[in-house]
């Protein structure tokens, strides 16, 4: 008699997120990418504000740089050269592609309030 054990029960399914697909756009001017999650590394290049980034990695460590709470998130990115970048950014300094528009236009409108105040 061969007795047939599963372990089935005994392992756990781990899932991967899947962030195809998933868009993120720029708040901040001038936002750098780093080659690894840390302020100290290396600049791989400037993203300017406006700009989408595509989402690889979600990072789950929060932190907080200059007053911002956050996570370092790794991204592609295709430049004006039109070479693909590969790096780290800080969440803070950017949305979902959902809230993307709206946050962008309240800026903007703010901006035009603060302008038109000085002339």
């Amino acid at each position: 008699m061969i007795i047939v054990i599963s372990l089935l029960g005994f392992c756990k399914k781990q899932t991967v997120p899947d962030y195809t697909n998933i868009q993120l756009w720029a708040t901040g001017s001038d936002i750098r990418i780093r080659s690894a999650p840390s302020v100290n590394s290396k600049v791989l290049g400037v993203i300017k504000k406006g700009y989408k980034v595509n989402l690889l990695e979600k990072g789950e460590k929060k932190e907080v740089i200059e007053g911002k709470e956050g996570s370092w998130h790794k991204i592609s990115f295709e430049g004006s050269d039109f070479k693909e970048i590969i790096g780290f950014v800080f969440s803070a300094y950017f949305v979902s592609d959902e809230e993307g528009p709206q946050v962008l236009k309240k800026k903007l409108v703010s901006l035009k309030r603060v302008t038109q105040k000085k002339q």
